[in-house]
């Protein structure tokens, strides 16, 4: 199961920024079960993503899942009517209210055929929403290698699936070989983490595929993946939250 849930919040104690994105990662471990907590912050590849991103003059909280245990110890908690307001100690026991919620849930399954039954794009437009960065080398690196895009997005894809079949160095190289950024528009931005800043990147590309009708339909699988795992690094902090803006046939 997939799921997205999607919180407006406002505050009167502060003002809410996009920095305060790790903090309200700390929000959730504190409120689901402390077990649980404990085996995601052992975990490599959490079974779920967040992001906090200014819509006009609303600020959206989004908290995405993967998995049946992520859905019930993550989802059904955060979705729960109870959970209507959390206070930051971070910010002087500042309150935060959640005014309005908004939840999507989708089968993996119904995902894949929805996806493999389009007709093949060619073109793919990402949305970078939050700062994406990736660790290679043990440096940072903070442009969108595709190298780097795909082989994030195949491994959160088998991590959420269970399925060995989404990462293979073979399909890995051949998605590199036949794909190219076309355009892109992107700017470096700092994302706030725990007293440090990571430097990533925001914006949007566009990647041209080609080859076989297979390959762009798992391409585009992937990237739906990735609006509910982000991609890279810190994404259940809330870093690498993209979306499939548009796509050309």
């Amino acid at each position: 199961m997939l799921t997205k849930l999607r919180m407006y919040i406002t505050s009167d104690d502060f003002e809410i920024t996009r920095h305060i994105s790790s903090v309200l990662h700390g929000v959730i471990m504190s409120v689901i079960d402390t077990d649980y907590a404990s085996i995601l912050h052992n975990s490599n590849l959490n079974p779920f993503s967040t992001s906090l991103v200014k819509n006009g003059d609303e600020w959206c909280w989004t908290v995405a899942t993967v998995g049946q245990e992520a859905y019930d110890k993550i989802f059904k908690v955060l979705a729960d009517k109870s959970f209507s307001s959390f206070v930051l100690t971070s910010k002087e026991n500042a309150v935060v209210n959640i005014v309005k919620k908004e939840t999507f849930e989708i089968p993996v399954e119904n995902l894949l055929k929805a996806t493999f039954n389009d007709e093949p794009s060619s073109v793919l437009k990402i949305s970078f929403d939050t700062p994406a960065a990736f660790k290679s080398r043990n440096d940072y690196v903070i442009v969108p290698d595709l190298h780097l895009v795909f082989q994030s997005l195949m491994k959160k894809a088998t991590a959420a699936t269970s399925d060995d079949s989404f990462f293979d160095e073979e399909t890995l190289d051949a998605l590199v070989q036949n794909s190219k950024i076309i355009s892109y528009n992107l700017r470096t931005v700092k994302f706030s983490l725990e007293g440090r800043r990571i430097t990533g990147f925001t914006g949007y590309i566009s990647i041209y595929i080609k080859g076989p009708s297979l390959l762009k339909n798992f391409a585009k699988t992937l990237f739906r993946f990735g609006e509910y795992l982000g991609v890279g690094i810190k994404a259940s902090i809330g870093m690498g939250a993209l979306s499939i803006k548009e796509d050309e046939k």
